[in-house]
């Protein structure tokens, strides 16, 4: 064990006390092992070979509340990451999730920080857009999230650059100043600390927003995790918390030195005492002033940046409470209305209640798509039909002076996508296309079956053969020129006027279309109008009945009621109590459970047959999905539907629900939801 890591294990068993702690000390604190590798503020060794920066100094008070004795490991990031699944240390800081890492580690919920990756080269180089890294060599530390995620982009973009993996982000920054590369990547952190340093500049090409985390190997040191998380998500409600104070002294820029001393001593010789004197006094100054104005606007950003991350963070989270509650005060008033007639005193007061509460669920829907925390339902969609649908809408937004056209083939497959998000997509490129249309024009939207690689352009990453669809969105609008087509799926990118857009809807456009498998292009010149391209594959035929395992019979119903046997799980007892209510009043049998553990018992040990599962997304314990393999598992012949009014749950933030999989949003009445219930238990 290095020297300093015996100093960590003494002073925290000197710290930890019953005054100071979260939990009493435990006699014989535990060890440990935590790896530290070189990336400045986050996490590296000072010149004493002391680990510092903001991960480690969050972790050595966690640690200290918990009794927890640190021992830190110097190494490099990639042996890092191969420590900890081989077990040889506990635990690492500075990880950004994605879904390869999460089945290596465990991931806490809370992340520490976001960070994104940002593209740096001499200041000689013109590097303004991605094009401008065609036939170039870009530096990269090995194995790490900007690595992965900048050779996804280059390669969906058509880009020619040749990847340098590095083993640390210093020597990425060498590479540039000696001439072994052209450009280097790099989080934003690490690059306002050390660019200057090495001679460089930032670039406008900004990338990959990821969130940073603890890790552990998988199915191991979870309590760790867990002691993180506790305070973690105290700590970020908490607006004057250790949390705050310790991102406000890391994240800032380090001080640039205006003056060298060498300068300064020159002039004092040449000068003379008197005018190096005046000369330090004014240089002083301006370094006091330009300090202070630099603090206060920092500060103001990172004030900023807080305020947003918690509102998303509290949207989230007033989003799901508020729904659990939509859906009781919706659902006694709907029961209230069912014993009522219309001219009986207070029915029109109860009209207005369940309004109201319809009003205040469209406002939840809004929150969590503002925090991100919505659940995508992937389904069998027929693109034609969506159209159809949202036609009468698309009008209204062009106005009288912009004709659409649809063109859209008879008989076409259907492709495997959420059926909002989809329409997000036509509504965006729709508005992008008035926007290009100011003083009138045509918009075009055809449909047709293509083979994939007869139509996708070379160089699309990702691309499979086969059979797909064909969205083209065309309108006779302003058009675009080379530069401005080439960045047209950037981030942030925008040609209007500030406040008038904020250059994420076709970036947003790019993101669900190739999530849902599927590639998007353009075409475009200045005066002649642009025509956006998506092709997505087509959906397999759904197999035959006789080719699954059987399903139960549906018992015959001319209404929302049945005599099935019912699995409900849904850990809110007020909930509960409600939907177990619901449900027997319409004639089904219900077995009730709090969690996971407690239905999966029920599902096992109940004699007869259990024909629906109808679970929570979000369970103590395992999620509503893993419940959900694991009863289908035990009963082959089960159905399953998923209620939830949000979900921050890993294993749906990494994927999406199995295509076809039943979903019901709440808030719901007890109507909508035992016709839910009957609707799954017939579908064929």
């Amino acid at each position: 064990m290095a020297p300093w890591g015996l100093v960590a294990m003494l002073a925290t068993g000197l710290m930890a006390s019953p005054a100071g702690a979260d939990t009493p000390p435990d006699p014989s604190p535990r060890t440990v092992r935590v790896g530290v590798y070189q990336n400045k503020p986050k996490v590296f060794q000072d010149p004493k070979g002391r680990p510092a920066g903001l991960f480690i100094e969050l972790l050595e008070e966690i640690a200290r509340r918990e009794g927890w004795a640190l021992q830190f490991v110097p190494c490099r990031w990639s042996e890092c990451l191969e420590a900890v699944t081989q077990g040889r240390i506990d635990l690492m800081p500075d990880v950004a999730y994605s879904r390869e890492r999460d089945r290596l580690f465990h991931f806490h919920q809370t992340p520490v920080i976001e960070s994104w990756s940002q593209v740096f080269a001499r200041s000689t180089a013109d590097i303004r857009t991605l094009s401008d890294l065609d036939g170039l060599r870009i530096a990269a530390l090995r194995d790490s999230i900007q690595e992965a995620s900048f050779r996804q982009m280059i390669a969906g973009f058509g880009i020619r650059a040749t990847l340098v993996p590095t083993e640390t982000l210093e020597e990425a920054f060498e590479a540039v100043r000696e001439g072994v590369a052209d450009a280097a990547i790099a989080n934003h952190m690490f690059g306002e600390y050390f660019h200057r340093q090495y001679g460089l500049v930032r670039t406008a090409i900004v990338f990959e927003v990821a969130e940073l985390y603890f890790v552990t190997a998988r199915d191991q040191n979870g309590d760790l995790l867990e002691a993180i998380d506790r305070h973690l998500s105290a700590w970020v409600r908490e607006p004057n918390s250790r949390y705050y104070a310790t991102l406000s002294r890391w994240m800032d820029r380090p001080p640039v030195r205006l003056v060298p001393r060498r300068v300064l001593w020159v002039l004092g010789v040449v000068m003379g005492l008197l005018v190096l004197a005046i000369g330090v006094i004014l240089v002083l100054r301006m370094q006091v002033r330009s300090r202070t104005r630099r603090l206060v606007q920092v500060h103001e950003e990172l004030r900023q940046a807080q305020k947003m991350e918690a509102i998303g963070k509290l949207a989230g989270g007033v989003a799901h409470d508020f729904n659990n509650q939509l859906t009781v005060i919706l659902s006694y008033a709907e029961l209230a209305l069912g014993q009522m007639q219309e001219s009986d005193p207070g029915h029109s007061e109860i009209r207005g209640i369940m309004e109201a509460a319809e009003r205040a669920a469209a406002l939840t829907h809004q929150l969590l798509a503002f925090s991100r925390k919505q659940v995508m339902e992937i389904r069998p969609l027929d693109l034609n039909r969506v159209i159809r649908d949202l036609e009468p809408m698309v009008r209204r937004i062009l106005g009288e002076d912009i004709v659409i056209t649809l063109d859209l083939a008879s008989g076409l497959g259907q492709v495997l996508a959420d059926p909002s998000q989809m329409e997000q997509v036509l509504m965006n490129l729709v508005v992008n296309a008035r926007d290009a249309m100011p003083s009138g024009g045509r918009l075009t939207i055809r449909t047709s079956a293509v083979r994939m690689e007869d139509v996708v352009p070379r160089g699309q990453a990702d691309m499979r053969p086969g059979p797909g669809i064909l969205l083209t969105v065309s309108d006779t609008g302003i058009g675009m020129d080379e530069a401005t087509r080439l960045r047209v799926f950037e981030p942030f990118f925008t040609t209007k006027e500030p406040g008038k857009g904020t250059g994420l809807g076709l970036s947003t456009v790019y993101g669900i279309v190739r999530q849902s498998g599927g590639h998007i292009w353009v075409q475009s010149r200045p005066g002649e109008g642009t025509t956006f391209h998506i092709c997505l594959p087509e959906a397999p035929e759904a197999p035959a009945a006789s080719d699954g395992p059987p399903r139960p019979e549906a018992a015959p119903s001319t209404g929302p009621h049945g005599t099935e046997t019912v699995l409900l799980v849904e850990d809110e007892a007020s909930i509960r109590a409600l939907e177990q209510q619901a449900l027997r009043a319409a004639g089904f049998t219900v077995l009730a459970a709090a969690d996971s553990d407690e239905a999966l018992r029920l599902a096992r040990q109940h004699p007869g047959e259990i024909h629906l599962l109808l679970t929570d997304l979000v369970l103590p314990g395992d999620s509503g999905a893993a419940l959900a393999r694991e009863v289908v598992t035990a009963r082959p012949r089960i159905r399953v539907l998923y209620m939830s009014g949000y979900t921050d749950d890993m294993a749906v933030r990494q994927g999406m629900l199995d295509p076809g999989a039943r979903f019901i949003a709440k808030p719901f009445t007890t109507e909508s939801l035992v016709r839910k219930v009957r609707e799954t238990l017939d579908r064929p």
